[in-house]
């Protein structure tokens, strides 16, 4: 093996020196990130599919104070922390026709540049959007209200924003 080192030219000596330095210093990084994480983390292993939620609200906490995290990032941990009244993924009975009537829920307004979205019942639209209900259309979006149209009997229908 030696006698192939001494035949290579010089630049592949050079390569081959070079790929052994990075293999080592990525190995040292493994190991010496393994033994940090396992100081640092103290997250009780998971049994079954549960997690422990106190020993990781405990570690975002502690991240959070050293990181100094904006206060747009301490809100939005704060709502992702409550307990949801309403799982957004799951329409229910109440957000689909029955018989004639269909309601609506305004819960959501994002901003985005000089665009404007609301959340309604559980999905996002725009100004002009069709809802999935069928036959209604976005017509205005204002963060206090949403006004849509019934396509069928042309009439227009507030709907105020309810905070869940």
């Amino acid at each position: 093996m030696i006698e192939k080192i001494k035949n290579l030219k010089k630049n592949e000596k050079i390569i081959i020196v070079v790929m052994i330095l990075a293999v080592l210093y990525g190995a040292y990084t493994v190991l010496t990130t393994m033994s940090n994480d396992s100081k640092n983390a103290r997250l009780s292993k998971p049994q079954g599919h549960s997690l422990d939620v106190e020993a990781l609200t405990g570690t975002v906490s502690a991240v959070l104070k050293d990181s100094k995290a904006s206060m747009v990032d301490a809100y939005i941990i704060a709502r992702a922390e409550t307990e949801w009244a309403v799982d957004p993924f799951y329409l229910s009975d109440t957000s689909l026709d029955r018989g004639n009537q269909i309601n609506f829920n305004y819960t959501g307004y994002i901003e985005y540049g000089s665009r404007r979205f609301a959340v309604i019942n559980g999905l996002d639209y725009g100004t002009g959007d069709e809802l999935e209900a069928g036959g209604f259309i976005v017509k205005n979006i204002r963060p206090n209200e949403v006004v849509i149209e019934d396509k069928g009997k042309l009439e227009k229908i507030t709907i105020p924003f309810v905070e869940e």
